[in-house]
């Protein structure tokens, strides 16, 4: 695009605004970085009892891979 925008002259090319900082875009939110698939914040007990389900997955997996 540079060699053709230089070769013919005046040619209209679009250019983008980069921002000088990085922020979240969705200022009404505040400083969120971490954006929660569901709507509402899930109680505490929730995190520890998924834990159990994804580390026997990941135990399965391993031996699947290491026996085969």
């Amino acid at each position: 695009m540079l060699i053709t925008k230089n070769a013919g002259g005046h040619s209209l090319t679009q250019k983008i605004t980069v921002p000088n900082s990085i922020r979240p875009s969705d200022r009404e939110r505040g400083n969120v970085w971490l954006i929660s698939p569901l709507r509402k914040r899930l109680p505490i007990w929730v995190y520890f009892a998924s834990s159990f389900p994804a580390i026997l997955i990941s135990v399965v997996l391993f031996f699947e891979v290491e026996l085969t």
